[in-house]
């Protein structure tokens, strides 16, 4: 990265923090167990919603009518290698 992506990613972590102290700092209330409870089960249900949709997108795909592993991009048609001596 050059001069100035350094400096300006400095910067802007600079201003994050300042940002984020100063939240802090005037609304406290933000971070009581009530506040940090009902979000930490929002998020809970949010993370097994997602990993519920993952999963049936991912039990949706199709599958080979033939039985057999598809090809993959980079891999050989035979999977041993065909010498001399083999033949």
């Amino acid at each position: 990265m050059g001069f100035f992506n350094n400096f300006f990613s400095v910067l802007l972590l600079l201003f994050s923090a300042y940002s984020c102290y100063h939240l802090v700092r005037n609304r406290p209330d933000l971070f009581s167990g009530e506040n940090l409870s009902r979000s930490f089960t929002t998020m809970g249900l949010l993370a097994l919603s997602l990993a519920g949709f993952v999963a049936l997108l991912f039990y949706s795909l199709p599958t080979n009518p033939n039985g057999q592993e598809p090809h993959r991009a980079g891999s050989s048609v035979n999977s041993r290698v065909m010498s001399d001596r083999s033949l």
